[in-house]
């Protein structure tokens, strides 16, 4: 192409705007618009903020767009009429009807964090964390009407050690991206991409994670709680109760089973040290907080916070 490519960006949260800030820098695009959602309420204060991309668009003078819905007829009509080569969607937090998928000359192209058919859906990274997965991957996916059952440009593996949390995995995810893109971008517009259909053995879905499901369970075996409060870093954060407080658990390690430890109930604090019974095995948290306060190492948490061996954490 004599001209730079026209791209649309679709994107709302900071992995996102990591992957805009790219492109951006490249400076081999002609971003003709960038999509987020609207402005909301966040915080305690309640304050209306803008999404992360939103806020990176207007730093470059970018044309920002926020529908609350891509099916209205203007809607349809604004996007028609950017006349874009290719839409890049990274965690939009829309759903792109079948006419907008069309109208890009060489359609959308969806960066997907997780080994596609794993883990379809919206929360990808905690779901593999969570599920004890070995291995993942960034997957750079041809969008159709299904729910990221689209085929597949490129696939890139990464390695999972069992000491990530979703920040890490995030920034070595948007890493991967940001140095990934380009080619892909290059291909498609070359017409050198030749997409590969989803196998249809191995599919399984991300469910968006909410507050409820970062609720401790101490009937599970500590590995697998000590993957949730992994998974659940840096949001929503795993939580339980003790007194009717809730505690918040940022990091945990699992402690060597001994023999006794069998004679404990699932939420038993059984040691000083803040060590936990759980449906098996024990875990003891490292980085926690009490309401109001901030996380804090266990030994200075302990310090401000008395606990009893023999009460349960709920």
């Amino acid at each position: 192409m004599s001209h730079k490519p026209r791209l649309i960006f679709m994107g709302t949260p900071a992995f996102s705007a990591e992957i805009l800030n790219g492109l951006i820098q490249a400076n081999d695009y002609e971003i003709v618009a960038v999509y987020s959602q609207p402005p909301r309420p966040k915080g305690r204060g309640k304050a209306v903020c803008k999404s992360p991309v939103h806020e990176l668009a207007e730093v470059y003078d970018l044309p920002v767009e926020t529908p609350l819905s891509l099916k209205t007829r203007d809607a349809l009509r604004h996007f028609q009429e950017l006349k874009a080569d290719l839409a890049i969607v990274v965690a939009y937090g829309l759903i792109l009807p079948e006419e907008i998928l069309e109208m890009p000359k060489f359609g959308c192209l969806n960066i997907h964090t997780s080994a596609l058919p794993r883990w379809r859906g919206a929360a990808p990274i905690q779901h593999a964390i969570w599920a004890g997965d070995t291995e993942t991957a960034v997957s750079f996916m041809k969008m159709d009407a299904g729910l990221d059952t689209g085929p597949v440009y490129q696939m890139v593996p990464i390695g999972l050690n069992g000491k990530e949390t979703t920040a890490d995995l995030y920034a070595k995810m948007a890493q991967v991206s940001v140095q990934t893109l380009p080619e892909v971008i290059s291909k498609i517009l070359l017409g050198q991409a030749n997409p590969s259909v989803q196998p249809e053995q191995g599919v399984s879905y991300a469910s968006k994670i909410d507050k409820q499901m970062a609720r401790i369970d101490w009937q599970q075996p500590a590995a697998a709680i000590e993957r949730q409060i992994r998974a659940m870093n840096p949001s929503p954060i795993a939580w339980c109760l003790y007194k009717g407080q809730v505690l918040k658990i940022y990091q945990a390690e699992i402690r060597e089973q001994k023999d006794t430890d069998n004679n404990f109930a699932p939420g038993e604090i059984i040691a000083d040290d803040f060590d936990i019974a759980c449906g098996r095995g024990v875990l003891r948290p490292v980085i926690v907080q009490k309401p109001g306060g901030k996380p804090m190492p266990r030994e200075d948490f302990l310090r401000g916070f008395k606990i009893q061996i023999g009460d349960k954490l709920a």
